[in-house]
């Protein structure tokens, strides 16, 4: 293998690896907080509803509601029975209609009944948020980790990519320059090692051999002379 090919392929594998991690990063944080966001809006929106039944309820100790007060309630538990998302929703929207009646007829028991079943609705929501908030730092958690997973690959890959380089590049140009000191000193048999090296430096190892070669045969043919 070409030492340039080698040399770009390893770069370009360490910015594939960084930009992986950051895109990983991004879609976490582009994926988690419009999800968190939607839930938590659904949940106020309920809480919204069930303080506007509360208020109609409150606008009127005793006796049977007003027209505006009853409409108020009546829109307002529409609007909690549109908007169920939590399963436990279910029997306390039930109780609210069942009670809806008497309560606007001025029943003390309705009204009592109807506002414990607000307290349970409000609770539930706000029991959904609390686990929504701590399902978000969760997946936050875990998407840094997830980064940091990546970051350590990034390294880890790096610190492979200068150890192939030095077995690949920086050894065999020591061995080259080695060879060239060893010859220069008057080791006349001293040749290049052509194993794992690149192309490039395999036609420098080659070249050398043969020059020393060469060398070597003109100074035998000269004593001989």
């Amino acid at each position: 293998m070409r030492a340039g090919f080698e040399i770009r392929v390893a770069v370009l594998a360490l910015l594939a690896l960084q930009v992986i991690t950051a895109l990983g990063a991004v879609v976490l944080l582009a994926r988690t907080g419009p999800a968190v966001e939607r839930i938590l809006a659904e949940n106020d929106y309920s809480l919204a509803a069930a303080e506007a039944m509360e208020r109609a309820i409150a606008s009127r100790a005793d006796g049977p509601l007003a027209p505006a007060e009853r409409d108020a309630y009546d829109a307002a538990l529409e609007r909690a029975r549109e908007n169920i998302t939590e399963a436990a929703e279910h029997p306390v929207i039930i109780a609210l209609g069942r009670h809806r009646d008497a309560l606007v007829a001025g029943d003390a028991a309705a009204r009592d009944a109807s506002l414990d079943a607000l307290h349970a609705l409000s609770q539930i929501n706000r029991a959904s948020m609390r686990e929504q908030d701590q399902r978000a730092k969760q997946l936050a958690t875990g998407g840094a980790w997830a980064v940091v997973a990546l970051a350590g690959l990034a390294l880890f890959l790096a610190v492979l990519q200068v150890r192939r380089a030095n077995r690949r590049l920086v050894a065999p140009i020591d061995a080259l320059y080695a060879v060239a000191r060893a010859v220069q000193a008057g080791n006349d048999l001293r040749r290049c090692s052509i194993v794992d090296m690149p192309v490039e430096l395999a036609a420098v190892a080659t070249t050398l051999n043969e020059l020393l070669d060469a060398r070597a045969t003109r100074d035998a043919m000269g004593r001989r002379a």
